[in-house]
C-alpha cells in the first residue's frame, strides 16, 4: 500500500532528521498474513534496532482501509491481530507484529508519534515530552511511554485521552520546529520539559 501521507508546514522551521539517523535497510521480505499478501516492507530484522526514522515508521504503518482494500476480512484483521500478526499502534493503524518486535522502545514510540499525528490531521497541539525526544532522535533508555505527549494551549478533542496525553501550556512559535513534517518542540523545550516532569 501506498505510505501514510506526511504533512510540511512551510512556515515553521524544518528540521531533516533523517540527515542524522542511522540507516536500518536490508533486503525487501514479502509479509503474508492469513494466505493474503499485505504489501512489500523492509525486513524485520533490519530495523533491530532503535533508530528507525519517522519516513521508515510512515512505510511501516498502514492503515485499515489498505488492509481490508487487499481482500481482508474483518475477521481475519481480528485474528490477525489476537495472533500477533499485526499490532494496533493506534485507532485504524497497524503494523506487522514481526516490525513491532523487532525494534526497540524507541523506534515503537515513534511509530506511535507518527500514527497519532497522522490521526490528529493537524491542529494546534505539537509533540512534547518524550514524543518530541524521539523525534529529536534522544534515546528513552528502554522505557516506553504509554501514550503520546501533545502541547498546546488548544488541545482539547485532541485523539482520544487513553492514547493521548494532552498538556495545555503555552508553547511559542519559537519554541516549534517541524521534524519529517510532524510539529514538534525545540530540542531546548523538549529537554526542558522532560527534566521538569522528572523533577516533579
Amino acid at each position: 500500500g501506498e505510505p501514510i501521507r506526511s504533512r510540511r508546514m512551510g512556515s515553521r522551521e524544518e528540521t531533516n532528521a533523517g540527515e542524522s539517523w542511522h540507516l536500518c535497510t536490508g533486503p525487501n521480505a514479502r509479509e503474508v498474513i492469513h494466505g493474503l499478501r499485505i504489501s512489500d516492507r523492509a525486513d524485520a530484522a533490519a530495523i533491530h534496532c532503535w533508530c528507525m526514522k519517522v519516513s521508515e515508521a510512515r512505510q511501516q504503518l498502514m492503515s485499515r482501509t489498505q488492509l481490508l482494500g487487499d481482500r481482508m476480512t474483518e475477521r481475519q484483521l481480528a485474528r490477525a491481530v489476537a495472533e500477533g500478526e499485526l499490532k494496533r499502534v493506534d485507532h485504524g493503524l497497524y503494523v506487522s507484529g514481526a516490525a513491532w518486535r523487532a525494534v526497540y522502545s524507541q523506534g515503537r514510540h515513534l511509530l506511535r508519534v507518527v500514527a497519532a499525528d497522522e490521526r490528529r490531521g493537524g491542529g494546534e497541539g505539537v509533540a512534547s515530552h518524550v514524543s518530541a525526544a524521539v523525534l529529536h532522535q534522544l534515546p528513552l533508555l528502554r522505557v516506553e511511554p504509554g501514550r503520546v505527549h501533545v502541547s498546546g494551549i488548544h488541545t482539547a478533542g485532541l485523539v482520544s485521552a487513553r492514547t493521548v496525553a494532552r498538556h495545555q501550556v503555552l508553547v511559542r512559535d519559537e519554541d516549534v520546529v517541524v521534524i519529517d513534517g510532524i510539529p514538534a518542540t525545540s530540542l531546548a523545550r523538549t529537554v526542558a520539559d522532560v527534566i521538569r516532569v522528572k523533577s516533579v
